[in-house]
């Protein structure tokens, strides 16, 4: 009789969510890859917004747009502790998928979200009666835990809750904030926009 043992393997998580970032994701099909999310949450409104600075790299030294952050708003149905627990799980459960949307294997979020920056923030609130949530995956901070798969819930600042009022305002919805740029191999933000709106 043939003598088996079981073990469990071991893995990085900061390496895991870098290489589901290089999968090859367009930064326009990855925002409205997040923006399908928001439709599935029976979203009657979402708003994509690009944010940028003035940075170094334009042509003969002069300054450019380079983009800051990337943020997709919405006023579905939000997300409690264990929809935000849910949307960070590596193949998160299916219990939360529409039938006839993208959502299959619950990897949507983060490639798309890790292909556009190495940090993700979700800011949600499922009705007027409950709290705004905040909660952040960030790479960095998964490098420094040795590739522990962790994230952390904080209090939303003043300008997370002023952003959230201005989409949902006493009502449900989710806000999903990249920031942390791949400003290396990104798009000028007026690409971006073309292609959202093609």
């Amino acid at each position: 009789m043939e003598n088996k043992n079981t073990k469990e393997g071991s893995w990085n998580a900061g390496r895991v969510l870098s290489a589901l970032g290089r999968i090859g994701y367009h930064p326009v099909s990855a925002l409205l890859d997040i923006a399908d999310n928001s439709v599935s949450a029976n979203a009657s409104k979402v708003s994509i917004s690009i944010e940028t600075t003035r940075g170094k790299g334009g042509k003969r030294g002069k300054s450019r747009a380079v983009i800051s952050s990337f943020s997709v708003y919405d006023n579905g149905l939000g997300m409690n502790e264990e929809g935000i627990h849910n949307a960070f799980t590596l193949g998160s459960s299916t219990k939360y998928y529409v039938e006839g949307t993208l959502s299959k294997f619950g990897m949507g979020l983060k490639s798309a979200a890790f292909s556009l920056g190495n940090r993700l923030e979700i800011i949600s609130r499922v009705s007027s009666e409950s709290s705004i949530l905040k909660a952040s995956l960030d790479l960095k901070t998964i490098n420094k835990s040795q590739g522990k798969y962790i994230y952390e819930i904080s209090t939303p600042t003043e300008n997370d809750i002023r952003q959230f009022e201005t989409v949902c305002g006493n009502g449900s919805g989710t806000i999903i904030r990249i920031t942390e740029i791949h400003t290396e191999a990104m798009l000028k933000p007026s690409e971006i926009i073309e292609g959202i709106k093609k």
